[in-house]
């Protein structure tokens, strides 16, 4: 990550260096977009992916504790909204871990539907088929967690 940082740093300079010189009307320069893999990866993980999966994972272990259905039907609300924001956000810029994000997110859809049709009935289907899809999400966000250290680390 602190190379990243450098990385960013140098080339902001070298854009007020080359437009300071420039001996017309400075011309506009865009953002320095990321190229490296590593560098795409932060990017993504500070400019709000790292929120996308604090927030879920949160949600996550919310619903293990909750007890019942009526106190699991919030939770499934909340995890509708963060799956919605993550899938706004945009994807994770490294195929592995961004199928093992999109596994997550499907199990955690799926979960959510099985919880909140499981509050108010009585049989308890629903609410296994929810805690089923809810350990597939774990396991895949645990997945996505693993490649991401693994990232951050290979970025320095």
């Amino acid at each position: 990550m602190r190379r990243a940082t450098l990385a960013v740093i140098a080339i902001t300079a070298a854009t007020v260096v080359v437009t300071s010189c420039s001996s017309t009307a400075p011309a506009k320069t865009a953002a320095p977009t990321p190229t490296s893999a590593a560098d795409q990866f932060t990017a993504w993980f500070n400019g709000g992916g790292k929120q996308r999966i604090t927030d879920l994972s949160a949600d996550i272990q919310a619903l293990k504790v909750a007890t019942t259905p009526a106190a699991k039907g919030p939770i499934c609300q909340s995890i509708t909204g963060h799956i919605a924001a993550a899938l706004a956000y945009g994807p994770i810029p490294d195929t592995e871990a961004q199928l093992h994000w999109g596994k997550s997110l499907e199990s955690l859809r799926t979960s959510a539907t099985d919880c909140v049709g499981a509050v108010g009935q009585t049989d308890g289907v629903r609410s296994v088929e929810a805690q089923i899809e809810l350990e597939d999400a774990q396991r895949e966000v645990r997945a996505v967690q693993d490649r991401l250290y693994a990232l951050a680390a290979a970025a320095g």
